[in-house]
């Protein structure tokens, strides 16, 4: 069977243009071109390929992944199909906050009357209570995630619930602290949905928003004062993400 361009993209539901394209970067090539005349001829060989080429692009991936996938017999197809998987799931969260604050919209309520969490070590306890006020004048509602005194205790018996609750959709997002901001952004960023940054003045919060997408700011709590504390947290929330070229590298964050 030899199919011209035309018919061809009438099967498969691609454009010409689209196929000129795919011949161009070597992912579909014509299984025959006319000398003549240059058109571009296909045959079952190609349709069987341009179904694995729909099949992958379905899934998401970007062309050059789908031409290392259908070119390289030794490619890892099941290890590109776990990473996509964590990137789509990573994508049904954003869609699904998205269609939250649209749904709150329609009801006519505020978006920006947000739940966010909180959570803090000891080091971090007094850092954490003098911000929440500063938090309910931008806007948000807080839920606490602890701890609540200045007593020793172990600082991922705060992060792992703060991360799962953002995971979860519970809150949109979170504000944490210890000491140094290390330990705790540690145990946060365990979590695959979880991009926690370490900040210390306000540019590097604005970054994080509109470079990385972070949805937890870390305070190091004994580097800084609590003044600066919440000048850093108003440039956090000032900021949006910025999509672009750092959606394509915040996707490429999460592993398997």
């Amino acid at each position: 069977m030899k199919m011209h361009i035309n018919e061809f993209a009438k099967l498969t539901g691609v454009s010409v243009r689209t196929l000129h394209y795919y011949d161009e970067i070597g992912l579909l090539k014509p299984a025959f071109v006319d000398k003549q005349n240059g058109y571009r001829f296909y045959d079952e060989v190609s349709l069987e390929r341009m179904q694995e080429i729909l099949f992958y692009r379905e899934m998401d991936f970007s062309l050059k992944s789908i031409c290392e996938i259908v070119s390289s017999p030794d490619y890892d197809r099941q290890s590109a199909l776990s990473k996509q998987r964590q990137l789509l799931i990573l994508k049904k969260e954003r869609l699904e906050r998205i269609i939250a604050a649209l749904d709150c919209v329609g009801k006519g309520e505020n978006i920006m009357k947000k739940m966010i969490g909180m959570a803090a070590d000891h080091a971090g306890y007094e850092l954490k209570e003098a911000l929440k006020p500063l938090l309910n004048e931008l806007g948000f509602e807080v839920k606490d995630f602890g701890t609540h005194s200045t007593e020793s205790m172990d600082y991922p018996d705060v992060a792992h619930p703060l991360a799962q609750a953002i995971e979860n959709g519970e809150v949109c997002c979170g504000v944490a602290m210890c000491g140094s901001a290390n330990g705790i952004s540690m145990t946060l960023n365990k979590h695959q949905g979880i991009r926690a940054a370490i900040c210390w003045n306000p540019e590097l919060a604005s970054l994080a928003r509109q470079h990385n997408d972070a949805n937890i700011l870390s305070l190091p709590a004994r580097f800084i004062s609590q003044d600066e504390a919440k000048e850093i947290v108003k440039a956090y929330f000032a900021a949006e993400f910025e999509g672009g070229r750092h959606q394509r590298r915040v996707e490429k964050i999460a592993c398997k």
